[in-house]
């Protein structure tokens, strides 16, 4: 079973590991991994579990593939095709909740092993860490793993992670970075009233538009040559007020700013205090308060052997990669300060969709993509 990796996903998706619940999937894969020679270790921390397994503990790995088994809510159940966590095979597509993020390549990359082993590869300067807390919060998930392996000098050198990158075919585009992510909200309080009687009021949502169009417009000038464009996203507006007829006493703007490694978010952060404060005098009745949380830090690997390396193995693959520093945040940017980091994985087209699913073709390949890496390493 083990160089199956159809059946190694099913498999987990039978686990409902609902963030940061791993259901049992952790125990499972610790029994697959110690079957092909690894050393387990857990690093449990409140509700979060981590596993790190090496084929030589005590060592740092060269290969460190990094991953997760905790998923998202399935939502409403009676809008899927198959119940989410059944692991429906259908016309040569499994399907599940965690498909494609991130059990699909969790199987994949174990599949890969076993295929390496079998072919006499030698895998001890492989290891493999997983959470089940990368959905949620992750503040004990991956970071209490590396934090173990600071503490114990057994950084990897290099890692793998297996967020799905891919867009339209598995291997056609390659993590190398991901933006930095600042969240943040701008609240203004003013005087409640009736609205009949303005002159009794003093209305926040004006000056609370004024400032986040401020906001919104100060950072064109953060730009990499690597990256996309540094982008500020206003994502909510409430105030206090829920009639037609009261002048609110407070309104608030949430927002989320994707920054490139051209500024620190602590740089991003005083940017919008220094432009805050002048605007502020302008409305002299309001108080605002500006809150603000770096959430991810951006990282970038630079062109060198290891992203010459998987640009190698994913051609071999029989795909023509592009590299790109696109998407979300991932946990890559935990290692990212002591190792290169590269994301190969599934196409992300049904990632926390209804109907998740994931051909068995499209596994097949990324287990192949894997193995190539494997032997190059």
């Amino acid at each position: 079973m083990l160089t199956n990796p159809t059946l190694l996903t099913q498999k987990l998706i039978q686990h409902q590991s609902i963030t940061p619940a791993e259901a049992g999937s952790l125990a499972a894969i610790e029994n697959w991994l110690a079957e092909l020679g690894f050393t387990c270790e857990r690093f449990d921390k409140e509700e979060t579990a981590n596993l790190y397994a090496s084929m030589a503990p005590g060592k740092p790995a060269k290969l460190c593939y990094v991953g997760h088994v905790d998923v998202v809510p399935a939502g409403d159940k009676s809008a899927w095709t198959y119940s989410p966590f059944e692991g429906k095979i259908a016309d040569d597509i499994l399907y599940g909740r965690g498909a494609v993020d991130m059990k699909g390549s969790i199987g994949a990359f174990i599949a890969s092993l076993a295929k390496a082993k079998a072919s006499g590869k030698d895998l001890t300067g492989v290891a493999i860490a997983l959470t089940s807390d990368e959905e949620g919060a992750g503040t004990h998930g991956i970071p209490v793993l590396v934090e173990a392996l600071k503490s114990q000098n057994h950084l990897p050198q290099h890692v793998l992670v297996g967020e799905p990158s891919s867009s339209k075919t598995v291997g056609d585009t390659i993590r190398v970075g991901r933006r930095g992510s600042l969240n943040g909200i701008l609240t203004v309080t003013g005087i409640q009233g009736h609205v009949a009687y303005p002159e009794n009021c003093e209305n926040p949502i004006p000056p609370l538009m004024t400032g986040l169009q401020l906001l919104n417009n100060a950072h064109t000038d953060d730009m990499h040559p690597a990256f996309p464009l540094t982008r500020f996203e206003v994502v909510g507006i409430e105030s206090s007020s829920q009639v037609s007829n009261l002048v609110p006493q407070w309104a608030k703007g949430l927002f989320s700013l994707r920054f490139t490694p051209t500024f620190s978010g602590q740089d991003h952060i005083e940017r919008l205090n220094n432009l805050l404060g002048p605007m502020t005098s302008g409305f002299p009745e309001c108080q605002f308060r500006l809150e603000t949380k770096i959430t991810a830090q951006p990282f970038y690997t630079k062109p060198g052997p290891y992203r010459a390396l998987i640009k190698e193995a994913v051609k071999e693959a029989g795909c023509d990669a592009t590299e790109d520093t696109g998407g979300g945040t991932s946990d890559g940017r935990h290692f990212a300060p002591y190792c290169d980091v590269v994301e190969v994985g599934l196409c992300n087209a049904t990632a926390h969709a209804i109907d998740e699913h994931v051909s068995i073709a499209d596994l097949e390949k990324l287990t192949e993509l894997y193995e190539k890496i494997l032997l190059k390493l």
